[in-house]
């Protein structure tokens, strides 16, 4: 707990961020754009680093069944208390956790920067087989043509991504 503060200071916030990790400079304007690039590259990959940590430990959380020791009757529960997670986003976070566990590649793409984003569509398809050609086609697309491929492989029961310029939309034919 925090110290209480002295007469005539206020107490300190306990919300601030902590002074370990380290600030933007205050002067970004003065950064070139590849040096503010690498520096959104650097704090991305911190980012994805620490997320995968935190899904894990919410995975420890479920399996073992450690919320009930803090008073909750849920992991669902407890997200939602402590970080505002939604019913969907703690399930989804529960998912991705276990689903990392059977794909080493992907969990290595995530914790090297691959976003949440792209981590939450691989997990849906990916085999431990195939998933170094869904990550391959998540670095390669966007989020929305990665999400269109994963729904088309869904639908039709394949477990890897097809040939480029698909991107799990229909076929337009008609005729003239």
């Amino acid at each position: 707990m925090c110290e209480p503060a002295p007469a005539g200071k206020p107490a300190p916030d306990p919300t601030s961020v902590p002074t370990s990790i380290p600030a933007v400079p205050a002067a970004v304007p003065t950064l070139s754009p590849e040096e503010i690039h690498r520096l959104l590259v650097k704090i991305h990959r911190h980012h994805s680093g620490l997320l995968w940590r935190f899904i894990q430990g919410l995975l420890a959380l479920d399996e073992g069944r450690l919320y009930l020791g803090l008073g909750y009757s849920s992991t669902r529960q407890y997200a939602e208390k402590y970080f505002g997670m939604g019913r969907t986003a703690t399930h989804e976070a529960l998912r991705v956790a276990r689903a990392v566990a059977d794909l080493p590649g992907t969990s290595r793409a995530f914790l090297n920067g691959l976003a949440y984003s792209r981590v939450l569509e691989i997990t849906r398809v990916a085999t431990p087989e195939k998933e170094t050609l869904w990550i391959d086609f998540a670095t390669r697309h966007t989020r929305r043509e990665l999400h269109l491929e994963v729904q088309d492989a869904k639908a039709k029961g394949r477990h890897h991504p097809r040939d480029e310029n698909h991107y799990g939309l229909p076929a337009v034919r008609m005729r003239l």
